[in-house]
């Protein structure tokens, strides 16, 4: 049962809002396939919590200020792009901006941006 919106900080509003945007679904076939040669040290360790079995609730709602932040914007009809790390202080973190672009057939192609490390 995913929280109350209005019950959640401004980190897990932005991934509330990107879940809803691209599906829990979509987002774990994403992780998944990103796990097997991760880019970040976020990349590999959300894939970690969730091999130990923890849910994407657990693992994005934990009402601290930092930790995972994921947001999804609509570039075309074709392609979203997911800005997805792991904030452990102000100036501690990394991540990447990723682009899903999906072709006629539903097929996902994942582009890369440049990985984020403060």
């Amino acid at each position: 049962m995913k929280p109350n919106y209005f019950d959640l900080n401004t980190r897990e509003k932005r991934i509330y809002r990107a879940r809803k945007k691209i599906t829990d679904q979509l987002l774990l076939e994403f992780l998944n396939v990103m796990g097997e040669n991760p880019d970040t040290l976020a990349m590999k360790l959300i894939n970690q919590s969730i091999t130990e079995g923890l849910s994407l609730d657990e693992i994005f709602y934990t009402g601290e200020t930092f930790g995972y932040n994921l947001i999804a914007r609509d570039i075309d009809e074709d392609t979203i792009e997911l800005e997805f790390g792991y904030q452990a202080g102000f100036l501690a973190g990394d991540g990447n901006h990723y682009w899903l672009v999906f072709d006629d057939d539903g097929q996902v192609t994942i582009e890369f941006g440049e990985p984020w490390l403060s």
